[in-house]
């Protein structure tokens, strides 16, 4: 206790004089206290503990000293709510909805404002959301020239961010601001098309949908969207559209309450044997064969 007294004293003098020095350069310093180890092979843990500490300056302010406890830590996100966060955020990525990924990343950090979590919790979940939104670029073929660079400084950004206003605010600015340099691109433009297209194809495959539908949705004659969805996705809209319901009949396949022409008509086809034979040609296995094994 007497040697953690003293440590303790040191830091509180190292820390008001510092005040002093870098207030008028706009600097603060904060000082993460570590784990006590007996045993210098432990001096490893002892160092990480008192980089969370650190960590916890975005949630308990700067110009402190921070002791790390591990009864006060906080917990871990809950990963399923993590999990459809994901899915909302990645389809606003790929529909290029500046607004509605702002509303996004927003809303998750005011909900974050009620969660037991700590600094180096927090920082992780923000880079998932900047990792997520590189990936699902890479996903879509949209090329980013800066890419790496882009995410070292997005990294850089979420190690000095010293507030959760500030590390949320950043993580927008740095989207949005890679999202308008894709902007100036008009090859981007039509994968933003293209993406839309994907989309509604998988909100409407159950339905009688048409190139001439698709082409009206979005605002292209039939004929140059055809040619258009061909170039960039390397499949016509007829087989991708066949593609999504064959994968969908496959998810409900694995429900053992349907019944193959349930199944059939619940993914937009009206005969049994077409389906069937579409089914083979993607799969190699008629539908009840696939039942048999997956279900």
């Amino acid at each position: 206790p007497d040697e953690k007294e003293k440590i303790e004293s040191v830091f509180t003098k190292i820390l008001n004089e510092s005040k002093d020095r870098l207030t008028t350069f706009g600097l603060m310093i904060t000082i993460g206290y570590g784990e006590e180890v007996e045993d210098l092979k432990k001096i490893t843990a002892s160092i990480e503990s008192a980089k969370r500490a650190i960590d916890d300056r975005i949630l308990k302010g700067t110009g402190q000293i921070i002791t790390f406890s591990k009864t006060k830590s906080g917990g871990i996100y809950n990963e399923d709510r993590f999990y459809e966060l994901t899915k909302k955020f990645i389809k606003a990525v790929e529909l290029v909805d500046t607004e509605e990924i702002k509303k996004i990343i927003n809303t998750f950090k005011e909900e974050l404002r009620h969660e037991s979590i700590c600094g180096s919790e927090l920082k992780r979940l923000v880079r998932e959301i900047g990792n997520t939104y590189y990936l699902t670029m890479r996903n879509n073929k949209i090329k980013i020239h800066d890419a790496f660079e882009e995410q070292t400084q997005l990294e850089k950004t979420i190690d000095n961010s010293y507030s959760m206003e500030l590390l949320f605010q950043e993580l927008v600015k740095h989207i949005t601001l890679s999202l308008s340099k894709l902007a100036e691109d008009k090859t981007q433009k039509n994968l933003g098309q293209i993406r839309q297209a994907k989309i509604y194809i998988e909100e409407n495959y159950m339905k009688n949908i048409t190139l001439e539908d698709l082409g009206s949705y979005l605002g292209f004659n039939s004929s140059y969207f055809s040619s258009l969805f061909k170039k960039e996705t390397g499949v016509s809209f007829v087989e991708y559209l066949s593609k999504i319901r064959i994968e969908k009949a496959k998810e409900l396949l694995k429900e053992p309450g349907l019944r193959i022409q349930d199944v059939c008509l619940m993914v937009g086809y009206n005969d049994v044997k077409y389906f069937t034979k579409l089914f083979i040609r993607h799969t190699g296995l008629k539908p009840n064969e696939f039942r048999k094994i997956f279900a």
